[in-house]
């Protein structure tokens, strides 16, 4: 019976570990119907109005350029990136 208490302290632990796995949730935005929702992958920037030159044969140049943490998340008519970023 010596092998019974350390083996209930593992699983006890073990639950208490697993248990704390869990992630909550942010609570859910509202939005009012006259208000706009943020894109989910909102840029930190976005450039536009210049010469960007993508080095890219099928795109070889675009009118905007978004940024976030460092990486360009997008790149496209400055249309589309403000809408979507």
């Amino acid at each position: 019976m010596k092998l019974a208490a350390p083996l209930y302290l593992v699983a006890v632990l073990g639950s208490v570990m697993l248990a704390g796995c869990d992630t909550p949730q942010p609570p859910a935005a509202t939005v009012s119907p006259g208000q706009a929702q943020a894109p989910i992958d909102a840029a930190e920037t976005i450039y536009a109005g210049g010469d960007i030159v993508t080095m890219n044969d099928e795109q070889a140049s675009a009118e905007a350029l978004a940024v976030k943490g460092g990486r360009i998340i997008a790149v496209g008519s400055r249309a589309d990136v403000e809408r979507d970023h």
